[in-house]
């Protein structure tokens, strides 16, 4: 009963709504036995037994298939919005050139199809509320190059978290690691973290 309460409220936000629906639904049964009093219909407790099963069944099927269609709307919308925050987000690709000691020199390239506007960047050793915010509302473009030439923990840092916006205010985290053994870097999917308006604060 909650899960139908709960859905006529997301159906219908109309309060008048759901208290027109409901005394219809009450209603309607006394109706057709203010009728049958007054027009002297022949109806017997079977019979009522038949026309309030077939009634209660219907409301509850009525029911259960607007939900059914709701959550398939839902997922519908759902999944188009991931597709267009995949075709729409930026992608950052660390490319690292020299490593020496724990000075980290290379470039970080946009390589998605929208800008990235850097809000911060956190590491595994330094929350983000406790580092000097780096690239702080800078934009990288399609295709841009930001060079890299700074010194980084290494010996205790394992990954870099990228926070940035694209051009339509949709937030992401996206993870960027250096291996100081191997002298390589590698970068993971975008995650999409949820949606901004563009004040990036």
């Amino acid at each position: 009963m909650k899960k139908i309460l709960s859905f006529l409220k997301d159906k219908f936000k109309n309060k008048i709504q759901i208290i027109i629906i409901i005394l219809v639904i009450v209603l309607f049964p006394i109706i057709i036995r203010i009728l049958e009093c007054i027009f002297d219909f022949d109806i017997d407790a079977n019979g009522w037994v038949g026309f309030l099963g077939s009634y209660i069944g219907s409301i509850i099927g009525a029911i259960t298939a607007l939900m059914v269609v709701n959550i398939e709307i839902k997922n519908s919308r759902k999944e188009k919005k991931n597709d267009e925050i995949k075709q729409l987000r930026p992608y950052l690709w660390l490319f690292v050139e020299s490593i020496e000691n724990n000075n980290v020199c290379g470039k970080i390239k946009n390589i998605g199809l929208n800008t990235a506007i850097f809000h911060g960047i956190e590491t595994n050793n330094s929350p983000i509320d406790k580092q000097k915010v780096l690239y702080c509302n800078s934009a990288l473009c399609k295709n841009d190059e930001l060079q890299i030439n700074r010194d980084f923990n290494l010996d205790k840092t394992e990954y870099f978290n990228f926070i940035f916006y694209d051009m339509i205010g949709n937030r992401y985290t996206q993870e960027l690691r250096i291996s100081k053994e191997d002298k390589t870097a590698f970068s993971l999917d975008p995650i999409f973290d949820e949606y901004h308006d563009k004040t990036f604060n």
